[in-house]
């Protein structure tokens, strides 16, 4: 198991997390950091809290240590870290994605939870609810319901003639497979025929695009696991060898070759996190902070990617996006 165990400052951050000492001695607060995936994958991520907590006057080193945990997107051993955390006794966790954040609420009742990507907290049982989570856990959503759904709508937009799409996901993602349900009830609404297409580790990925070029998909879609964002170069050179036009939950699979991407811009959540992060260390009790819904949702098409693939992407997705890429 490789893992990593550091304490980054803002330039280690950017730098890919070099092991760093924590003084000693020193009375500022220590900022736990739980992630499920690499270091390497989250840096643009990490970099976005930083530059959140740097906006609000926090400047890590000077008024806060920052302990980070990272997963190798090994969700089982997730709680492991989440235990080495907890018994660092920081003021607080910042819990990255979803995987996370429930290591992290298992691992302590007590010490205050962020969530930068929160993902059904409530039908989870995290939280009471959105307005009044009532306990030690509170953030930002990342998963919208009825995002997934839309996906459907975009598939059918893109492809107007299809009758069959696919689905690529990590079984193991509980918040995934609730999004799933989404997907299933759309598809089942416009008469399509869903292919579902599991992956639980790097060695099933490629199978599992074999089962989707297998069914002849005519679109496939993906959500946003760290598994898959982390293996999105080897995934999206796959899925564009077969000819599949993808639409993914994160635009990462985007720059890395996808063809389009729905969903909440994650940097500016991370961003956003440094508030929740702020109010807690001044005094706020995440029992009293209300969940956020993310503030926008984009659309980013890669152009290049449809040309490698030769399919033409309809003006209307054009004028809707929020980026092309060309």
């Amino acid at each position: 198991m490789r893992r990593r165990e550091v304490i980054i400052g803002v330039g280690a951050a950017l730098a890919g997390a070099r092991h760093i000492a924590r003084a000693q001695g020193t009375a500022r607060p220590l900022l736990g950091f739980l992630h499920s995936d690499p270091a390497a994958a989250n840096a643009v991520n990490d970099a976005a809290f930083l530059e959140g907590m740097q906006g609000l006057g926090y400047r890590d080193g000077r008024n806060f240590d920052l302990a980070a945990r990272y997963g190798d997107n090994d969700y089982a051993h997730l709680g492991v870290l989440a235990k080495e955390l907890v018994a660092l006794n920081p003021a607080l966790i910042l819990a990255a994605e979803p995987p996370s954040v429930l290591a992290a609420k298992q691992a302590t009742a007590s010490i205050p939870i962020v969530g930068a990507l929160l993902a059904y907290p409530v039908e989870q049982g995290l939280v009471a609810s959105y307005a009044r989570p009532g306990g030690n856990l509170t953030g930002i959503l990342v998963i919208v319901q009825g995002v997934w759904s839309k996906w459907v709508e975009i598939a059918l937009e893109l492809a107007p003639q299809a009758t069959t799409i696919g689905l690529l996901v990590n079984p193991t993602n509980v918040p995934n497979t609730i999004s799933q349900k989404d997907v299933e009830n759309a598809a089942k609404a416009a008469k399509l025929q869903l292919v579902v297409a599991e992956a639980r580790a790097k060695d099933e990925i490629e199978p599992a695009v074999a089962k989707l070029k297998a069914a002849e998909v005519q679109v496939a879609m993906g959500g946003a696991d760290a598994l898959l964002v982390s293996e999105r170069d080897d995934l999206c050179r796959l899925l564009n060898a077969a000819r599949i036009p993808t639409i993914f939950g994160n635009r990462e699979f985007v720059d890395a070759g996808g063809l389009m991407s729905y969903s909440v811009n994650n940097a500016a959540n991370y961003r956003r996190a440094a508030y929740y992060v702020d109010r807690i260390l001044k005094g706020a009790k995440p029992a009293d902070l209300p969940i956020e819904f993310p503030a926008k949702l984009e659309l980013i098409v890669n152009l290049k990617t449809a040309k490698t693939i030769r399919l033409s992407v309809p003006q209307s997705l054009l004028v809707q996006a929020d980026q092309v890429i060309e």
